[in-house]
């Protein structure tokens, strides 16, 4: 026989719950979003959290294949991701293709991942549009301070002219492809950690 800590109920076998008074006998706690449910509730969904759907541990169950999928260095793939963006942006632009292009674009790429994995209990699909607002003039600003480290000139980074530049006509269509390629960084970043988050 099994009793309740609480309220002193007995179970004839091992449970998640009391049965009469509904505590937690046995939990797993969510290492991404903190929920705390029983074992029961994340093994019946395949070893995934009921409330975020991330991939939990389960102490005392054996790991299956579906139960982790391979480790991936997200913050490379982001980097890569946004530096491959670049380059296509910079191709139907006809602009100059340069290696320092691509190692900014890397890094605005880390940067937008590390926003939304920092902030990703408030992430979700009706936000997402809020971070590609605010993610858009925090890249274009990083952008415009290493190409001033680049060509020695400071005053452009260190002004709102980056912010201006966002919104003005004379800088039309690369303003527009700018904001296309920062939602598209956006949104494999906010992929990236809601999809895999073992």
């Amino acid at each position: 026989m099994y009793r309740c800590s609480n309220c002193g109920a007995t179970m004839s076998r091992p449970l998640d719950r009391c049965p009469q008074c509904g505590v937690l006998l046995s939990g797993v706690k969510c290492e991404a979003c903190g929920y705390i449910g029983g074992k029961t509730e994340f093994i019946n969904n395949n070893h995934r959290c009921p409330k975020c759907n991330s991939i939990t541990y389960i102490p005392g169950v054996p790991r299956t294949s579906t139960s982790r999928p391979p480790a991936l260095n997200k913050r490379l793939i982001i980097s890569i991701a946004a530096s491959v963006i670049s380059a296509i942006f910079s191709v139907a632009l006809r602009q100059p293709l340069t290696a320092w292009a691509l190692i900014n674009s890397a890094l605005v790429g880390l940067v937008i991942y590390e926003i939304l994995y920092r902030t990703r209990k408030w992430s979700s699909l009706k936000t997402l549009i809020i971070y590609i607002i605010v993610a858009t003039p925090i890249s274009n600003w990083l952008y415009a301070l290493l190409f001033g480290v680049e060509f020695n000139h400071y005053e452009y980074a260190l002004s709102l002219a980056p912010l201006t530049d966002l919104f003005s006509a004379a800088s039309y269509p690369f303003n527009l492809y700018f904001f296309i390629e920062t939602a598209i960084i956006t949104g494999i970043a906010y992929w990236l950690i809601r999809s895999y988050q073992a």
